[in-house]
């Protein structure tokens, strides 16, 4: 067996098994009743992951008008909470009558932003048609950099520096998908003040990160009558089999916990919808279509026109994309069916500014690793000081931990050196499945448990790597001695997902995250697991006969092994080597501890060390 597959595997299962289940429930809609009552319990689910702030004021200033052949376009600001600038540009026909229509756009991953020509010729086809289009600068993209003035070469990744963010805000318990679809329901909000705008026609839209923030923002806003995700939509199941990282804002924390899928996010709140994906696509059209399905059924059953296109083109929002965009809305909402993309000159992308490409320069500006950082001083305020004793319980209960006694394996042996061998052991510490192999050092293979002449008994922790991490060490005179590499370490270290020149474990954006981010999607965290394999270790070895152990960790063992130490019945003693700083100090904008070090809402509970 090839170990390195496990981690995936695992996860794998988790998502055919909520998609089946899922499936069988859809199987049964048969009545517009059925269909209302499975839209309800959607939406109730939602609403416990989502998690927003009270509407305070917009102060929304418009910098500049720009004047075109038949459109013109307002570069403006609102504050989507306090202190928390949102940079847009509002296109509008130049000459209309009566209240329009309009759509508010979601950029993708485009450092451009809103000045990605893709989604301004979207805005101006749809401002030639007779539509107001609104688009806004997602956080981190177009004007609203956030680390611009930090160094750090880690800052330079545009979706990494999401997950950045991403990882700051969920130690607080928060989720940046919350933020930014919080910016979207606020610019619905200034759309709706805009008395040229009718408020009853309110559509949304956006291509890959932006198909995305249509999705989510379609689950928690009923205003929009009609939502058009491009190059998103597809399902969990499949972006897990295919092993795809997708940025933090697209990982709902606990979303399959609830047994929620990708399509449940178009389902909170009915509405007409154009999904809108790609043959060649990063999000596998197989899952699109089968999302489709499902949209389809029941919108269907509740009087909703429910449409799909697939372009034959890769990953992109691309002309044939917008021509489908315009037919469909035209149908809804103009007097005329028009597909075809209007001619006309795109301006330069600096006609786009509202501040300079500079969002410093907007008064009362603060970024959101600020606000998280306060907010995470708020938390530790009123995080109840608990003895080690009070402490133990609360975080078995909040990993879901348990003293049980793993299945195991009996592996062969691995020779380090003619005298350095290494037994092995495969710990099922997941129902039926391998997720931690088990080392003793010896001069011999072992295969069995057995010490009844040991002095004194260790079990490491590393860094990374076992084997790795042992070539160096000395034989021990008096002591057996133990490691185990956890899931994601070491043996467990997946071999797929992304495959950079130079694998990182740190990256933002690799397998390590990926997998983290999957612990987040479905309330199996990597963290809680890397616990649950230590401790599974140790109850192992207390089962056969050992009272008393020293736990030895290094580098990023530290964090899991403090948890296990804390939690389990026979370590008589802690030794942390190469420690990484606390969960506070992991908000630090150039910190890099792994999102497979934390969990969502730890701070809530402790710190570290």
């Amino acid at each position: 067996m090839h170990y390195g597959n496990c981690v995936n595997e695992f996860y794998v299962s988790l998502a055919r098994e909520n998609f089946r289940k899922r499936r069988e429930v859809i199987a049964n809609i048969n009545t517009r009743e059925d269909a209302q009552k499975y839209v309800d319990s959607v939406r109730e689910k939602w609403q416990k992951i989502f998690s927003f702030p009270e509407r305070t004021p917009l102060d929304a200033v418009t910098v500049k008008v720009n004047h075109f052949p038949g459109y013109k376009v307002e570069n403006l600001y609102f504050y989507s909470r306090p202190g928390f600038p949102v940079t847009a540009n509002l296109y509008l026909p130049e000459k209309f009558s009566g209240k329009l229509p309009a759509l508010l756009f979601f950029c993708g991953h485009d450092r451009g932003g809103k000045a990605t020509y893709q989604y301004r010729s979207a805005c101006i086809g749809l401002a030639l048609k007779g539509f107001a289009a609104m688009i806004i600068d997602p956080v981190e993209q177009g004007e609203r950099r956030q680390y611009t003035r930090f160094k750090h070469p880690v800052l330079r990744s545009l979706c990494g520096n999401h997950n950045l963010m991403g990882r700051q805000l969920a130690l607080n318990g928060e989720w940046l998908g919350s933020w930014r679809v919080w910016d979207g329901i606020r610019a619905l909000d200034y759309l709706e003040s805009r008395p040229e705008i009718d408020a009853d026609r309110l559509i949304i839209s956006g291509n890959s990160g932006g198909g995305t923030l249509t999705a989510l923002t379609a689950a928690c806003d009923p205003r929009p009558k009609a939502a058009i995700p491009c190059c998103y939509i597809t399902t969990w199941k499949s972006n897990i089999e295919n092993e795809l990282p997708v940025d933090i804002e697209q990982i709902p924390p606990l979303a399959m916990h609830y047994g929620l899928e990708m399509a449940d996010l178009l389902l909170s709140h009915p509405r007409h919808t154009l999904i809108i994906g790609q043959i060649d696509d990063v999000f596998d059209h197989r899952g699109t279509r089968e999302s489709f399905a499902d949209v389809e059924k029941i919108n269907s059953l509740l009087g909703y026109d429910t449409r799909l296109f697939i372009g034959k083109y890769p990953h992109g929002y691309h002309k044939e994309d917008r021509m489908a965009t315009y037919e469909f809305l035209t149908g809804l909402f103009a007097d005329k069916v028009s597909g075809e993309e209007p001619d006309f000159e795109l301006p330069p992308p600096e006609s786009t500014l509202v501040c300079d490409n500079c969002i410093s320069n907007i008064p009362n500006n603060r970024y959101i690793h600020e606000i998280a950082a306060e907010n995470a001083k708020k938390i530790a305020a009123a995080r109840p000081i608990r003895t080690k004793a009070e402490l133990a319980p609360a975080v078995k209960e909040f990993f879901q931990l348990s003293d049980e006694t793993p299945a195991y394996r009996v592996l062969r042996c691995i020779c380090l050196t003619e005298e350095k061998i290494m037994s092995r052991f495969a710990l099922e510490t997941e129902k039926e499945r391998i997720m931690a192999i088990l080392y003793r050092m010896g001069e011999k293979d072992y295969y069995h448990f057995s010490h009844e002449h040991a002095a004194k008994v260790r079990l490491v922790v590393p860094h990374l790597d076992t084997l790795g991490e042992f070539r160096s060490r000395e034989m021990p005179a008096d002591e057996e001695v133990y490691a185990i590499d956890m899931r994601t370490i070491g043996a467990l270290r997946p071999d797929g997902t992304d495959q950079p020149a130079y694998k990182d474990y740190y990256a933002p954006y690799q397998a390590e995250y990926h997998y983290a981010s999957l612990g987040f999607l479905t309330g199996k965290t990597i963290l809680g697991g890397k616990i649950k394999d230590i401790m599974a270790a140790l109850q192992l070895l207390r089962s056969s006969g050992v009272e008393r152990i020293t736990l030895e960790a290094h580098g990023n063992g530290c964090i899991p092994a403090w948890f296990a130490a804390l939690c389990a019945k026979n370590v008589e003693k802690l030794e942390l080597h190469d420690r990484p700083g606390s969960f506070t100090e992991a908000g630090k904008p150039e910190n890099r501890m792994t999102l497979g070090n934390i969990a969502p809402g730890i701070l809530h509970l402790t710190d570290l060390f």
